[in-house]
């Protein structure tokens, strides 16, 4: 369990961040410096967008760090999970197979687990109970959500047929794409406060 933790940002601050980070993506990074030039001449609307953008990065960074000091501890349980998320390649539900293993977070021999591999050559593959996979492809977003919304972006404007700038920009606010993203960030900023917090198969866990 982690004691202080901040509660899940806004809807509002969600938005904002999503809206910043993906308009951001769309014009090729040109996006975030004006609204900070509009922040910085006191626009209103630029000032409330950033306080959204720095109150979801505070929480995402927050337990990024949790989970970065939960890996060093070099201990079984959590701190196995945590040291293999930070390089693990993406946790897809669809290509997911699970086999009879042991699980290295909870210590149950011989259940139904998923594998989850890491980038890195000498990071070896661990094996998880079946009932975590939502838990670890949570904490897998933790550190990768930046990198999962700019794809999404990108797989939208490839998709978008629009010519100009302002047209795909109008087109993603408008678009169910952006709902589905403000919706899956509030889902892993809710569900990672859960992990750490509320889940006690986890905050049990050597």
């Amino acid at each position: 369990m982690s004691a202080g933790a901040p509660e899940c940002p806004a809807r509002a601050a969600l938005e904002a961040f999503v809206d910043n980070t993906c308009r951001n993506a769309i014009s090729s990074k040109g996006y975030s410096p004006w609204v900070a030039a509009q922040a910085e001449a006191e626009q209103a609307w630029a000032v409330e967008m950033l306080a959204g953008v720095r109150a979801v990065d505070a929480y995402f960074e927050y337990w990024g760090a949790h989970i970065e000091m939960l890996a060093r501890r070099k201990g079984g349980g959590m701190s196995v999970l945590c040291q293999t998320i930070d390089g693990a390649v993406p946790i897809a539900r669809r290509h997911v197979v699970h086999s009879v293993q042991n699980c290295c977070v909870t210590g149950q021999r011989g259940r139904p687990c998923f594998e989850i591999q890491s980038t890195r050559a000498s990071q070896p593959s661990i094996y998880v109970h079946h009932t975590l996979l939502q838990s670890a492809q949570s904490l897998w977003a933790v550190k990768n959500h930046g990198l999962v919304m700019r794809h999404m972006v990108r797989a939208f404007c490839a998709a978008a047929g629009e010519s100009t700038l302002a047209q795909i920009s109008a087109a993603f606010d408008a678009s169910p794409q952006r709902a589905t993203i403000v919706d899956w960030l509030a889902f892993v900023a809710r569900d990672v406060r859960t992990v750490f917090v509320d889940d006690n198969r986890l905050a049990c866990a050597p």
